[in-house]
């Protein structure tokens, strides 16, 4: 046994004997309440009775937004659960985000921020606040102030804010960020900015109406509009085609393994479809095992897993989507199977420790 081999597995005993150890952490939510998985599925335990609407999961600090207000939170990687106090939520939670090391949740009450774990929380921004993005120097944020819709940018972490305003637009639909680049849009208009929103155009992606979810990574940029196929621009959204092997023409949430090379795109009613070269054209698919009727939720990924909440339930993979299994009902039968939130942490240390 060499000594490189020794140190190695040495230092997974280690980390084993410190942090939870047991592969792939599901947490996930239907009409019956929020449910945890620490054996990729195989057993769950119910920790709450009412419904996630955000998930967040890290190693050292697990948090879900309930729908009717309230954050819940373990630093044990789900053993322990408590109502975190110093968030006053409203009535939702729309998001829980890491942005740079930092965690940020929107509440009906406001933007908080955490530098420190979760151990302290600081309110950054008062109102309704629906949706974050992110750049590698930037954040936006939309929020209801006074009965409208009003976009936000800062360039400090969320110590500071900008209202930025919009030509023409009318009620907000969806903002995505990635690199250097934002998209936003209303119902009708999209604009793009390429400089983490110093300066912003017009754009026009397929369709006549503004995109209801996207993903950027690199230049490669992923919408999906209402009224026709998705729209993928190579450039940094400056030009644009469709995407017409995803068939749904409707709405599509967009995901990617953490390699960046597989994608996903979950629609409603039309299942899953993947790709194995970026998203690139030419290069989508249907995912079989989920039914081409299926309604899908949300998709999450770490490391090689990913967790699809659908209505037939949890489509779940830990080897990069080469192979599926389907996770009804939380082991009970008298629970829903129609799975609304689902996030997925790989704590198998044999991932952490390998020698890439």
């Amino acid at each position: 046994m060499s000594i490189q081999f020794f140190y190695r597995y040495f230092f997974i005993f280690l980390y084993c004997m410190s942090s939870a150890c047991f592969g792939d952490v599901i947490l996930a939510s239907s009409s019956d309440g929020t449910f945890l998985s620490e054996d990729s599925g195989v057993s769950f335990s119910q920790i709450s009775n009412l419904t996630a609407s955000s998930i967040y999961l890290s190693n050292g600090l697990f948090l879900f937004g309930k729908n009717y207000g309230g954050v819940e939170v373990s630093f044990d990687n789900g053993k322990n659960w408590g109502e975190e106090t110093q968030i006053q939520t409203g009535l939702t939670i729309p998001f829980i985000v890491a942005i740079d090391g930092k965690v940020y949740v929107g509440t009906g009450d406001g933007l908080y921020r955490s530098s420190d774990k979760g151990k302290t929380w600081n309110k950054i921004f008062d109102g309704d606040v629906d949706k974050i993005a992110s750049t590698e120097k930037a954040i936006i944020i939309s929020a209801w102030i006074a009965g409208q819709d009003e976009i936000f940018w800062s360039q400090n972490d969320g110590d500071s804010w900008l209202k930025l305003n919009f030509d023409n637009m009318s009620s907000f639909s969806d903002l995505v960020g990635g690199g250097s680049t934002f998209v936003i849009s209303d119902f009708f208009h999209t604009w793009l900015s390429n400089d983490n929103g110093l300066t912003w155009g017009a754009i026009n992606p397929p369709g006549d109406s503004g995109f209801t979810n996207g993903l950027i990574s690199g230049n490669r940029v992923f919408l999906s509009t209402p009224s026709t196929f998705p729209g993928l621009s190579i450039d940094g959204g400056i030009n644009w085609n469709k995407i017409p092997t995803v068939d749904s023409e409707g709405w599509i949430e967009f995901g990617q393994l953490s390699d960046k090379t597989m994608m996903f795109a979950i629609t409603a009613m039309r299942g899953v479809f993947a790709s194995d070269n970026l998203g690139l054209l030419g290069s989508w698919g249907r995912l079989m095992p989920v039914p081409s009727d299926d309604y899908c939720y949300s998709i999450s990924d770490s490391l090689k897993s990913v967790a699809i909440g659908c209505d037939d339930g949890i489509y779940f993979s830990s080897d990069d989507g080469k192979t599926w299994s389907l996770i009804k009902n939380f082991g009970d039968p008298s629970f829903s199977k129609t799975i609304k939130e689902v996030a997925v942490l790989d704590l198998n240390p044999m991932a952490h420790f390998s020698n890439n």
